[in-house]
């Protein structure tokens, strides 16, 4: 913006006046020739350069609030995708959507399991479980061709050993374990929560931050150019005469 003031004031002196000694300006004589009024009443509403340099930081900045605050909606990506940066916003997706399935997996009872007892013969391993039972079933003769203890054992040595005697050839023991994926996906799903929000929230943040940064460098950049100190100049005006004189100053900005 570049204005140009034609003139500031304006002074009529004569010898005789300076022969009376200088006059304080609130007591000298009005002009008797007006060259230019300046009527800067239109100035008084503008905004400063720093007010217009807010304006346009405030249109084009981002918020920080809504970028962090944004990144704790489950997902996380939210705020990145609030900076425009979706390829990156990607990133916490995706690790929200393997460990939110993993966890809902775990509570589901995807992964339960469940000990069991299992009869091993010391000679054959693992065997039919209900071998190591047959020994402790009593001798039943209306019980027709059900094994008992007194059924021989085809894994004896000789093939004819009842099952009483051969017990201790046969012994159980607790393969696997107990397990409930309840409280493990529940820990998979707050953990995947606090993980995601947090790379969110802090990548969120970090690019508005950046953003911003470079948004303020560039307007007061732009400022700069604009309004250079060398296009501010002041000039003066002086003519005498045998009639007296007048004083001027022009400035341009």
């Amino acid at each position: 913006m570049t204005r140009s003031l034609a003139f500031l004031s304006l002074l009529l002196f004569s010898p005789t006046l300076l022969a009376q000694g200088a006059l304080p300006p609130t007591l000298a004589a009005e002009p008797s020739i007006l060259l230019a009024q300046i009527d800067d009443s239109d100035l008084k509403d503008e905004e400063s350069l720093k007010q217009l340099m807010q304006i346009e930081y405030n249109r084009d900045a981002m918020s920080m609030g809504a970028a962090v605050g944004s990144s704790f909606i489950p997902g996380a990506g939210w705020g990145l995708v609030y900076a425009k940066k979706d390829l990156q916003a990607a990133v916490p997706f995706a690790i929200s959507v393997i460990g939110y399935g993993l966890g809902i997996a775990y509570m589901a009872g995807a992964f339960n399991t469940s000990s069991t007892a299992i009869c091993n013969h010391e000679r054959d391993g693992r065997v039919n479980d209900a071998e190591c039972t047959y020994a402790e079933i009593p001798r039943d003769p209306n019980a027709g061709n059900r094994i008992d203890k007194n059924t021989p054992d085809p894994r004896s040595e000789d093939g004819m050993q009842p099952y009483f005697r051969t017990a201790g050839d046969y012994s159980t023991s607790v393969v696997g374990k107990d397990f409930n994926g309840v409280d493990t996906g529940l820990i998979v799903l707050v953990s995947t929560y606090i993980l995601t929000t947090a790379l969110g929230a802090v990548w969120a943040g970090s690019t508005v931050s950046k953003h911003n940064e470079q948004l303020r460098k560039d307007i007061e950049s732009t400022a700069q150019r604009r309004t250079p100190a060398s296009n501010v100049s002041a000039r003066p005006i002086v003519q005498v005469d045998r009639q007296g004189g007048l004083f001027g100053v022009s400035l341009s900005f």
